[in-house]
């Protein structure tokens, strides 16, 4: 999918091999952006700007996301599509509607559409979504059919993941050459976040309801299961990259 996009804007620019890098490299950064911003409006929702401002640089620059967005690939706008994905979620959750959770199931599908190996993240965070919001099932399947439409014609046209790369998931974790933990690891501040969301909140009056916690719990459900993905159907070590790549999303 990625490489048509690229290929009909060379067309249609008459570029070069090198204006064509060019081009690939402005819109993953465009993509990045739009991962960083999403990002911090989801966050903004539920903490403080501070907070949101930290969370999206980190996103942006403490993260293999940069080094992704060097050159035109599939990893940048999956995270994109993830953010975006997470940003309506949070929506939802902070309005108490269901419109905004159907919506956000576009571009999770998106993201499979763009990368397949974010199948068992968009699969996860979907199934979430639709039990957090089951009275409402029937709005959520308006969307939920033409996503998954989306993302089976684009991954039945497009490349399946590699089977079985071998890596065990320490590797894909703490490995010197690849391990995720060792390329970013601001992740750390993240596991630090989620046990702070799940602690009880301290000197909340009786009367105010409890801040939920179904969003940043299925955001943690989501990154293992793309992980385990990774680690059983990837490989994240294809070609020269900074870090790992499959596990930018």
């Amino acid at each position: 999918l990625l490489k048509a996009v690229l290929g009909v804007v060379g067309l249609v620019l008459d570029l070069d091999p090198v204006g064509r890098s060019l081009v690939g490299k402005v819109g993953s950064a465009l993509c990045a952006g739009v991962a960083a911003g999403a990002l911090f409006a989801a966050v903004a929702r539920r903490r403080t700007l501070v907070e949101a401002r930290v969370a999206g640089l980190l996103l942006a620059l403490g993260t293999s996301l940069a080094a992704a967005s060097q050159s035109w690939s599939a990893e940048v706008p999956a995270a994109a599509a993830v953010a975006v994905a997470l940003l309506l979620l949070s929506r939802a959750e902070a309005e108490d509607d269901p419109a905004p959770a159907a919506r956000g199931l576009l571009p999770m599908a998106l993201a499979v559409a763009l990368d397949p190996s974010t199948s068992a993240l968009a699969l996860v965070l979907a199934t979430i979504t639709l039990i957090r919001w089951r009275r409402a099932v029937l709005r959520l399947l308006v969307w939920l059919v033409p996503s998954v439409l989306v993302a089976l014609t684009a991954v039945a046209l497009g490349s399946s993941p590699e089977a079985g790369s071998g890596r065990g998931g320490l590797a894909l974790l703490f490995s010197p050459a690849r391990g995720v933990l060792v390329f970013a690891p601001v992740l750390l501040v993240a596991l630090a976040g989620l046990v702070g969301v799940l602690r009880p909140a301290r000197g909340r009056r009786w009367d105010q309801e409890p801040r939920a916690r179904w969003l940043p719990l299925a955001g943690a459900a989501a990154a293992l299961a793309h992980i385990a993905f990774v680690v059983v159907a990837g490989d994240g070590h294809t070609g020269p990259f900074w870090g790992d790549r499959k596990s930018v999303v």
